[in-house]
Protein backbone atom coordinates (compact mmCIF):
# COMPACT_ATOMS: atom_id res chain seq x y z
CA UNK A 1 0.00 0.00 0.00
CA UNK A 2 1.44 3.37 -1.04
CA UNK A 3 1.26 6.53 1.05
CA UNK A 4 -1.44 7.74 -1.33
CA UNK A 5 -3.47 4.60 -0.66
CA UNK A 6 -3.11 5.09 3.11
CA UNK A 7 -4.22 8.72 2.92
CA UNK A 8 -7.12 7.86 0.62
CA UNK A 9 -8.29 5.05 2.90
CA UNK A 10 -8.16 7.31 5.95
CA UNK A 11 -10.23 9.95 4.14
CA UNK A 12 -12.83 7.43 3.03
CA UNK A 13 -13.11 5.86 6.48
CA UNK A 14 -14.02 9.29 7.81
CA UNK A 15 -16.49 9.78 4.96
CA UNK A 16 -14.86 13.01 3.81
CA UNK A 17 -14.94 13.97 0.14
CA UNK A 18 -11.87 15.14 -1.71
CA UNK A 19 -13.42 18.59 -2.08
CA UNK A 20 -14.26 18.96 1.62
CA UNK A 21 -10.77 17.79 2.60
CA UNK A 22 -9.15 20.18 0.11
CA UNK A 23 -11.13 23.11 1.52
CA UNK A 24 -10.21 22.18 5.10
CA UNK A 25 -6.51 21.89 4.22
CA UNK A 26 -6.40 24.99 2.03
CA UNK A 27 -5.24 23.12 -1.08
CA UNK A 28 -6.87 22.26 -4.38
CA UNK A 29 -9.00 19.18 -4.94
CA UNK A 30 -6.68 18.37 -7.81
CA UNK A 31 -3.72 18.20 -5.42
CA UNK A 32 -5.65 15.85 -3.11
CA UNK A 33 -6.38 13.65 -6.10
CA UNK A 34 -2.77 13.70 -7.28
CA UNK A 35 -1.50 12.72 -3.81
CA UNK A 36 -3.94 9.83 -3.54
CA UNK A 37 -3.04 8.57 -7.02
CA UNK A 38 0.69 8.80 -6.35
CA UNK A 39 1.28 11.58 -8.88
CA UNK A 40 2.39 14.05 -6.19
CA UNK A 41 4.56 13.38 -3.13
CA UNK A 42 3.00 14.83 0.04
CA UNK A 43 5.08 16.84 2.49
CA UNK A 44 5.36 15.82 6.12
CA UNK A 45 3.11 18.71 7.19
CA UNK A 46 0.48 17.78 4.61
CA UNK A 47 0.39 14.18 5.85
CA UNK A 48 0.02 15.29 9.48
CA UNK A 49 -2.64 17.88 8.68
CA UNK A 50 -4.51 15.45 6.42
CA UNK A 51 -4.57 12.67 9.01
CA UNK A 52 -5.53 15.07 11.78
CA UNK A 53 -8.40 16.43 9.71
CA UNK A 54 -9.85 12.95 9.08
CA UNK A 55 -9.21 11.76 12.65
CA UNK A 56 -6.88 8.93 11.65
CA UNK A 57 -5.35 6.63 14.24
CA UNK A 58 -1.76 7.01 15.40
CA UNK A 59 -0.89 3.76 13.59
CA UNK A 60 -2.32 5.07 10.31
CA UNK A 61 -0.48 8.38 10.68
CA UNK A 62 2.81 6.62 11.38
CA UNK A 63 2.30 4.26 8.45
CA UNK A 64 1.72 7.21 6.12
CA UNK A 65 4.82 9.02 7.38
CA UNK A 66 7.00 5.95 6.97
CA UNK A 67 5.53 5.30 3.52
CA UNK A 68 6.58 8.81 2.49
CA UNK A 69 10.07 8.40 3.94
CA UNK A 70 9.63 10.51 7.09
CA UNK A 71 10.38 9.74 10.74
CA UNK A 72 7.38 9.05 12.94
CA UNK A 73 8.27 11.37 15.83
CA UNK A 74 7.50 15.06 16.10
CA UNK A 75 4.52 17.36 15.75
CA UNK A 76 1.04 16.03 15.58
CA UNK A 77 1.61 12.52 16.90
CA UNK A 78 0.69 11.19 20.30
CA UNK A 79 3.11 8.31 20.48
CA UNK A 80 2.62 5.33 22.80
CA UNK A 81 4.79 6.14 25.83
CA UNK A 82 2.66 4.60 28.60
CA UNK A 83 1.72 1.02 29.37
CA UNK A 84 -1.44 -0.24 27.71
CA UNK A 85 -3.89 -2.82 29.11
CA UNK A 86 -2.00 -5.42 27.06
CA UNK A 87 1.20 -4.67 28.98
CA UNK A 88 -0.50 -5.27 32.31
CA UNK A 89 -2.24 -8.41 31.05
CA UNK A 90 1.10 -9.89 29.96
CA UNK A 91 2.64 -9.22 33.37
CA UNK A 92 -0.29 -10.87 35.10
CA UNK A 93 -0.25 -13.90 32.79
CA UNK A 94 3.52 -14.26 33.21
CA UNK A 95 3.32 -14.72 37.00
CA UNK A 96 4.94 -16.35 38.89
CA UNK A 97 7.75 -15.81 36.37
CA UNK A 98 9.30 -12.33 36.65
CA UNK A 99 7.94 -9.62 34.38
CA UNK A 100 8.42 -5.87 34.46
CA UNK A 101 7.62 -2.69 32.56
CA UNK A 102 10.18 0.10 32.22
CA UNK A 103 10.27 3.34 30.28
CA UNK A 104 12.72 4.88 27.81
CA UNK A 105 14.63 6.52 30.67
CA UNK A 106 15.18 3.12 32.30
CA UNK A 107 12.82 3.87 35.18
CA UNK A 108 10.86 0.99 36.65
CA UNK A 109 7.17 1.43 35.91
CA UNK A 110 5.67 -1.81 37.19
CA UNK A 111 6.61 -5.32 38.32
CA UNK A 112 4.48 -8.41 38.60
CA UNK A 113 4.50 -10.57 41.74
CA UNK A 114 7.33 -12.74 40.38
CA UNK A 115 9.65 -9.82 39.68
CA UNK A 116 8.75 -8.12 42.96
CA UNK A 117 9.65 -11.23 44.95
CA UNK A 118 12.81 -12.04 43.00
CA UNK A 119 14.22 -8.50 42.93
CA UNK A 120 13.84 -8.17 46.70
CA UNK A 121 16.14 -11.17 47.00
CA UNK A 122 18.60 -10.23 44.26
CA UNK A 123 18.99 -6.50 45.02
CA UNK A 124 17.76 -6.05 48.58
CA UNK A 125 20.51 -3.56 49.40
CA UNK A 126 19.51 -1.18 46.62
CA UNK A 127 15.76 -1.47 47.25
CA UNK A 128 16.32 -0.67 50.93
CA UNK A 129 18.32 2.45 50.03
CA UNK A 130 16.77 5.90 49.45
CA UNK A 131 17.30 5.44 45.69
CA UNK A 132 15.32 2.22 45.71
CA UNK A 133 12.44 3.56 47.81
CA UNK A 134 11.23 6.15 45.32
CA UNK A 135 8.47 5.43 42.79
CA UNK A 136 9.79 4.53 39.34
CA UNK A 137 13.27 3.87 40.67
CA UNK A 138 16.31 4.18 38.45
CA UNK A 139 17.18 0.79 36.95
CA UNK A 140 20.66 1.96 35.90
CA UNK A 141 21.38 2.99 39.49
CA UNK A 142 20.03 -0.41 40.55
CA UNK A 143 22.80 -2.04 38.52
CA UNK A 144 25.55 0.30 39.74
CA UNK A 145 24.65 0.06 43.44
CA UNK A 146 26.85 -2.21 45.58
CA UNK A 147 23.72 -4.01 46.79
CA UNK A 148 22.05 -3.96 43.39
CA UNK A 149 21.35 -6.47 40.65
CA UNK A 150 25.00 -7.44 40.18
CA UNK A 151 25.59 -8.23 43.84
CA UNK A 152 24.40 -11.84 43.52
CA UNK A 153 25.10 -12.31 39.82
CA UNK A 154 27.56 -14.90 38.54
CA UNK A 155 30.18 -13.23 36.27
CA UNK A 156 28.52 -9.80 36.65
CA UNK A 157 31.01 -8.11 34.31
CA UNK A 158 29.41 -9.97 31.39
CA UNK A 159 25.98 -8.47 32.05
CA UNK A 160 27.57 -5.10 32.86
CA UNK A 161 29.30 -5.01 29.47
CA UNK A 162 26.15 -6.13 27.70
CA UNK A 163 24.07 -3.43 29.37
CA UNK A 164 26.61 -0.69 28.64
CA UNK A 165 26.68 -1.66 24.97
CA UNK A 166 22.88 -1.44 24.80
CA UNK A 167 22.75 1.87 26.65
CA UNK A 168 25.35 3.38 24.33
CA UNK A 169 23.14 2.53 21.37
CA UNK A 170 20.12 4.02 23.12
CA UNK A 171 21.81 7.28 24.09
CA UNK A 172 22.31 8.00 20.38
CA UNK A 173 18.58 8.77 20.20
CA UNK A 174 18.11 9.66 23.89
CA UNK A 175 21.06 11.89 24.87
CA UNK A 176 19.59 12.48 28.35
CA UNK A 177 20.79 8.98 29.27
CA UNK A 178 24.46 9.91 28.71
CA UNK A 179 25.39 11.14 32.23
CA UNK A 180 23.88 8.07 33.89
CA UNK A 181 25.52 5.73 31.38
CA UNK A 182 28.90 7.38 31.96
CA UNK A 183 28.44 7.06 35.74
CA UNK A 184 27.56 3.38 35.39
CA UNK A 185 30.62 2.71 33.25
CA UNK A 186 32.85 4.44 35.79
CA UNK A 187 31.48 2.27 38.60
CA UNK A 188 31.76 -0.97 36.62
CA UNK A 189 35.31 -0.30 35.44
CA UNK A 190 36.37 0.54 39.02
CA UNK A 191 34.74 -2.65 40.27
CA UNK A 192 35.79 -5.12 37.59
CA UNK A 193 38.85 -3.56 35.97
CA UNK A 194 40.22 -5.48 32.99
CA UNK A 195 37.35 -7.97 33.16
CA UNK A 196 35.08 -5.29 31.72
CA UNK A 197 35.30 -6.05 28.01
CA UNK A 198 32.88 -3.83 26.08
CA UNK A 199 33.31 -4.76 22.47
CA UNK A 200 31.32 -2.94 19.80
CA UNK A 201 28.76 -5.04 18.03
CA UNK A 202 25.10 -5.69 17.38
CA UNK A 203 22.92 -5.68 20.48
CA UNK A 204 21.18 -8.97 21.22
CA UNK A 205 17.83 -8.63 23.03
CA UNK A 206 18.14 -11.90 24.96
CA UNK A 207 20.57 -12.67 27.76
CA UNK A 208 21.39 -15.53 30.14
CA UNK A 209 21.44 -14.49 33.80
CA UNK A 210 22.74 -16.57 36.71
CA UNK A 211 22.50 -15.72 40.42
CA UNK A 212 23.76 -17.31 43.62
CA UNK A 213 20.99 -16.97 46.21
CA UNK A 214 19.73 -18.44 49.49
CA UNK A 215 17.81 -20.87 47.27
CA UNK A 216 20.92 -21.98 45.41
CA UNK A 217 21.86 -20.97 41.89
CA UNK A 218 18.94 -19.58 39.89
CA UNK A 219 19.28 -19.20 36.12
CA UNK A 220 17.10 -17.20 33.76
CA UNK A 221 16.84 -16.12 30.15
CA UNK A 222 15.62 -12.54 29.80
CA UNK A 223 14.15 -10.76 26.77
CA UNK A 224 12.91 -7.24 26.10
CA UNK A 225 9.93 -6.42 23.92
CA UNK A 226 7.78 -3.49 22.80
CA UNK A 227 4.04 -3.94 22.35
CA UNK A 228 3.20 -1.78 19.38
CA UNK A 229 2.72 -2.22 15.68
CA UNK A 230 6.06 -1.89 13.83
CA UNK A 231 5.32 1.66 12.67
CA UNK A 232 4.45 2.74 16.22
CA UNK A 233 7.67 1.60 17.90
CA UNK A 234 9.76 4.64 18.78
CA UNK A 235 12.65 5.36 21.18
CA UNK A 236 10.16 6.62 23.77
CA UNK A 237 8.07 3.43 23.83
CA UNK A 238 7.73 1.60 27.11
CA UNK A 239 9.21 -1.89 27.22
CA UNK A 240 8.39 -5.18 28.80
CA UNK A 241 11.15 -7.33 30.28
CA UNK A 242 10.26 -10.99 30.67
CA UNK A 243 12.41 -13.50 32.55
CA UNK A 244 12.09 -17.20 31.84
CA UNK A 245 13.59 -19.93 34.04
CA UNK A 246 16.62 -21.53 32.43
CA UNK A 247 16.69 -24.31 34.99
CA UNK A 248 14.17 -26.51 36.75
CA UNK A 249 15.39 -25.14 40.08
CA UNK A 250 14.53 -21.57 39.14
CA UNK A 251 11.01 -22.50 38.05
CA UNK A 252 10.41 -24.55 41.20
CA UNK A 253 11.62 -21.80 43.52
CA UNK A 254 9.35 -19.24 41.86
CA UNK A 255 6.32 -21.52 41.88
CA UNK A 256 6.80 -22.36 45.55
CA UNK A 257 7.61 -18.88 46.88
CA UNK A 258 5.97 -16.19 44.77
CA UNK A 259 2.74 -15.13 46.48
CA UNK A 260 -0.33 -14.24 44.52
CA UNK A 261 -0.95 -10.50 44.63
CA UNK A 262 -0.82 -7.18 42.87
CA UNK A 263 1.89 -5.98 40.54
CA UNK A 264 2.86 -3.11 42.79
CA UNK A 265 6.28 -3.07 44.39
CA UNK A 266 5.91 -3.88 48.10
CA UNK A 267 7.48 -1.67 50.77
CA UNK A 268 8.99 -4.55 52.71
CA UNK A 269 11.09 -7.50 51.71
CA UNK A 270 9.43 -10.93 51.40
CA UNK A 271 10.08 -13.76 53.80
CA UNK A 272 12.84 -16.33 53.41
CA UNK A 273 12.77 -19.72 51.69
CA UNK A 274 9.76 -21.90 52.27
CA UNK A 275 10.32 -25.44 53.34
CA UNK A 276 9.02 -28.15 51.07
CA UNK A 277 6.44 -30.47 52.55
CA UNK A 278 7.52 -34.04 53.02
Amino acid sequence: MTVGDILKTARKVRGTSQLDLALALGISQRHVSFVERGRSRPSRDLILNWMEEVGATVSARNAALIGAGFATGGRGLVLPERPSPAHHQVLSAHDPLPGLIFDADWRMVQMNAGATWLFHHLMAGFLASPEGQVPCWDMIAGVAHAGGLLSRMVDPWIYGGHLLRQLRFEEMTRPSLAPRVAALEQVLRARFGDQMMIEPGQFEPGLDLHFDTAYGRLSFFSVQSMFQLPQDTVPTSVRVGLWFPASAAARTVLEENVPAGSHARPTSAPTGPRRRSA
